[in-house]
């Protein structure tokens, strides 16, 4: 965590400093900080013998922009002593703090030793990163008494964006200029500049973590930025803003100069309202477009991640592509690239306005675009939780072209998640009799079960659930193209279900590409269990699939209500992460 003080009540004008010296007497001021801050009892911020016992240090502001770390490669400006820093380790991302404080540096290497977390930490400016750093990391983040520290602040953006990857974010968090400008509210005080960037030089004493702390006065340097000229920092940096938001309320005042409501929050009064005391922003690389020097054309990098669903290890459960921006790509684009991956079914998604949780969804299989599909909106609500998700729980908006659906996602530890989607109600259509149907599938009369029929319904796709029975499953085989006999009897695809066992099996119609776990299907199968009295209501019981393939799957499946009346019906399961990377070109 950075300083909070910024022209604040325990600091006083001193226009004797010169500007060229700033740097020197802040590092001086931040040096003395690093040794005091977390050795006295009465140290509000920086608590280390709670933070040694686990305690986390990190507020909820930086979580929610920053989403899930875990796996990730995090850089943390103008650090301190380290304290946030290796909490962002705890939550899984691999991390490097940055300071210019050498004693700050040595301690935080101390607190990582001690608190056995694996972290790196490097002395530098900010302001001039080093080279080793540029694009190495997903996250840039900064917080809490940042830029006003800052002499440069074209400079210091500017670096935070070299040292990301494309697709990478930045995030700050930081007192919001309205704020700065006040130094008391009783009476009510002004002195402080709303931007322009010049030196304010100050005597300090006291620190944002103890007003009252016993140190000798010291001189600083701080720098006084409005919101627009951070965002058009952020801009001329390369930066895409995604968010920026004014909070109106905090856990804590470091000035020592807010009043503090029943609620124990702090708020800057100001009439009948409140002002804004923190911004935050969250701003993007963009992959850069590059020239393929063989054919000459300019191309968008676009980034992909390979997840498994419907398992909680890679290399089992059902393989997907997530394109978590695919923005400005046509449906024969889509489509290439799917039939270029070979995966069963890819997804494309694209944010919808501003929010955070309603995206645009399409999905392809290797033949064409699905109305509707299970597994892939399963496994794209935990990519977007992973990449834009705050809380351990989220509940996310997917926008298919025919409809919208909700997928509950979990963060149940580091890298780890569970995916529920809600399918909606079930629609019973046709129970067909078809003469010779086993013969479909290679087997015999004798394979059905002749306690349930065989049932067309739909939870977003047409399904002939063809109940078996015994070995049924194993030895079925698809010997001739399905499509047309399917159509006839009002179904687009066949399922086959093991109601005793709670397994089934789904192939491509033409029987050439067998699924390895249906959500479509499953959703289907949970709506018939239910329908004839095989599973209770809501009940939640496991379904698998993919046996056969070598990769076995577990899906999670209920449904609600009785009879026909079908109103809900869930499916999910875990998910697990296997690779991400870009595509270096697209097709034309």
């Amino acid at each position: 965590m950075a300083a909070e003080n910024t022209s604040d009540g325990v600091c006083a004008r001193e226009d004797s400093v010169a500007a060229g010296d700033g740097l020197a007497a802040n590092r001086a001021l931040w040096d003395d900080l690093a040794e005091f801050h977390g050795t006295d009892p009465e140290d509000r911020s920086y608590d280390v013998q709670v933070f040694l016992a686990g305690g986390q240090t990190l507020r909820w502001i930086e979580r929610e922009l920053a989403g899930d770390v875990a796996g990730k490669d995090l850089l943390h400006l103008q650090c301190h002593f380290g304290m946030d820093t290796l909490n962002w380790a705890r939550l899984g991302a691999r991390v490097t703090g940055v300071d210019f404080s050498s004693k700050a540096i040595a301690r935080g290497r101390t607190l990582a030793e001690q608190a056995g977390v694996a972290a790196e930490f490097v002395e530098a400016d900010t302001q001039r990163l080093p080279d080793a750093l540029a694009g190495r990391f997903d996250l840039v983040i900064a917080t809490y008494g940042v830029l006003s520290w800052i002499g440069d602040l074209g400079a210091w953006v500017s670096g935070a964006a070299t040292a990301l990857r494309p697709g990478g974010r930045l995030v700050l968090v930081d007192l919001h200029p309205v704020f700065q400008t006040v130094l008391t509210f009783d009476p009510f005080v002004a002195d402080w500049p709303y931007g322009g960037g010049a030196p304010q030089h100050d005597a300090m004493t006291g620190t944002y973590a103890l007003a009252e702390a016993p140190l000798e006065p010291r001189k600083s340097t701080q720098y006084p930025y409005s919101l627009g000229e951070i965002v058009t920092a952020a801009a001329s940096a390369g930066l895409a803003v995604e968010r920026l938001e004014e909070h109106t309320e905090t856990e804590t005042d470091g000035r020592h100069i807010l009043p503090q409501g029943p609620d124990g929050r702090y708020r800057f009064p100001f009439s009948d309202t409140y002002l804004p005391i923190l911004y935050s922003l969250r701003a993007v690389l963009p992959p850069a477009p590059e020239t393929v020097p063989a054919t000459g054309r300019t191309v968008r990098n676009m980034r992909y991640h390979h997840v498994d669903v419907f398992s909680p290890q890679p290399y089992s459960g059902n393989s997907l592509m997530v394109f978590p921006d695919s923005t400005g790509l046509s449906g024969k684009q889509m489509a290439r690239i799917t039939q270029e991956m070979r995966h069963f079914e890819s997804v494309f998604l694209a944010q919808e306005g501003s929010s955070d949780c309603t995206w645009r969804a399409r999905v392809f299989d290797l033949a064409e675009e699905l109305d509707f599909a299970g597994h892939p909106l399963i496994g794209a609500a935990v990519v977007l939780h992973a990449l834009h998700g705050g809380d351990a729980t989220e509940i996310w908006h997917l926008k298919l072209k025919a409809r919208t659906v909700d997928v509950t996602t979990r963060r149940r530890a580091a890298g780890r998640y569970t995916s529920v989607l809600d399918q909606g109600p079930a629609e019973f259509l046709e129970r067909p009799h078809i003469p010779g149907l086993a013969s479909w599938f290679s087997l015999d009369a004798a394979d059905l079960d002749p306690d349930l029929p065989p049932q067309v319904l739909s939870t977003g796709l047409r399904y002939l659930v063809i109940p078996v029975r015994g070995d049924a499953l194993e030895r079925a085989r698809i010997t001739r193209d399905l499509t047309a006999p399917l159509a006839a009897a009002g179904a687009q695809f066949a399922y086959l279900l093991d109601a005793a066992a709670l397994e089934g099996r789904h192939w491509n119609n033409d029987g050439v590409l067998e699924d390895v776990a249906t959500g479509s299907g499953a959703g289907s199968a949970a709506a018939y269990l239910r329908r004839y009295g095989r599973i209770g209501n809501g009940e939640t019981v496991t379904l698998h699939q993919g046996r056969f393939t070598g990769r076995p799957s577990q899906m999670a499946i209920s449904a609600h209500g009785e009879g026909q009346d079908i109103h809900s019906v869930t499916v999910g399961g875990e998910v697990a992460f296997v690779a991400e990377g870009l595509l270096a070109e697209l097709p034309t």
